[in-house]
């Protein structure tokens, strides 16, 4: 049956996750996750793999978008296809190896793990500066089948499109920021379909036993967001040619910021209640 209700969150949190990585100029994943763990949680899911769908979803929900954005930059020719050949093995191995990783972790665990790192990317939004435009020579390859594996590893535990990662390690090797952009895109629908699918594969074996859900993959949420972050993430967007780019780094940044304490808390709470359960009835007569 379906859940009218349950679509019509799903498809807010893609509309406001299209909105913002437009906005941003980063992938919706970094949104998209804590949102949905937040929806799943409320909608009763079980609390051990809850996170685990979240992740899983969210890098479904990334190929349509990534797929529209890397065929985009195609166009206009700003993808470093040389770049990109290197980097594909790496990424391949290393979705597999972060969706394995992520699988082998406890949801709470997870969840405040995920909390640190995000975190970590809002701190990154307040302290980030423009990297002055350099001569571009060709990265040594070791160098980027290494990077390869280092991103798609961390973006398939993450459920995240990578290109918090990606970018700025490409215009630290000197690529121009408009083609580190353009290839970051690639990528990021390459790690959501490596990534994607091995999630997929890991729920089944683990049998998550959700409603709508296959896999690690809720398909109400997957469909609802794929279409609604398509469609609002323009607008985000072409609104953020007309705002103030540090001061809009700074606000999401504590967005992030609040989100990942949020999630850090609830994943502490139960260990702490246990703990102040067990003093209490260590003093108790």
């Amino acid at each position: 049956m379906i859940d009218v209700v349950h679509f019509s969150i799903y498809a807010f949190i893609g509309m406001i996750a299209g909105f913002l990585g437009g906005l941003m100029g980063v992938g919706g994943g970094i949104l998209v996750v804590p949102a949905l763990l937040f929806a799943f949680n409320s909608f009763g899911f079980s609390s051990e793999n809850t996170i685990h769908i979240a992740i899983g979803t969210s890098l479904a929900a990334m190929l349509f978008t990534t797929a529209s954005s890397a065929y985009a930059h195609h166009q206009h020719r700003g993808i470093y296809w040389n770049i990109v050949k290197i980097l594909t093995p790496g990424i391949f191995f290393g979705a597999i190896l972060g969706s394995w990783l992520t699988t082998n972790i406890s949801g709470n665990s997870l969840t405040a793990i995920f909390g640190c790192f995000v975190i970590v990317v809002g701190v990154y939004f307040f302290i980030s500066k423009e990297i002055p435009v350099a001569q571009f020579e060709e990265p040594n390859g070791l160098i980027l089948g290494t990077t390869g594996l280092f991103l798609g590893t961390i973006s398939s535990f993450f459920g995240i499109g990578g290109g918090i990662i990606t970018i700025p390690i490409l215009t630290a090797m000197h690529v121009p920021i408009k083609n580190a952009i353009a290839t970051s895109a690639f990528t990021g629908f390459l790690i959501a379909t490596f990534g994607a699918l091995s999630f997929l594969y890991l729920g089944l074996k683990y049998q998550t036993h959700h409603d709508h859900t296959i896999g690690y993959i809720n398909i109400f949420a997957f469909l609802s967001i794929s279409v609604t972050s398509v469609l609002f993430a323009p607008l985000g967007a072409k609104l953020s040619y007309r705002m103030m780019n540090e001061r809009l780094k700074q606000v999401f940044g504590t967005v992030l910021i609040l989100i990942g304490c949020h999630l850090i808390y609830g994943s502490v709470r139960p260990l702490v209640s246990l703990a102040l359960a067990e003093m209490s009835n260590l003093h108790s007569p």
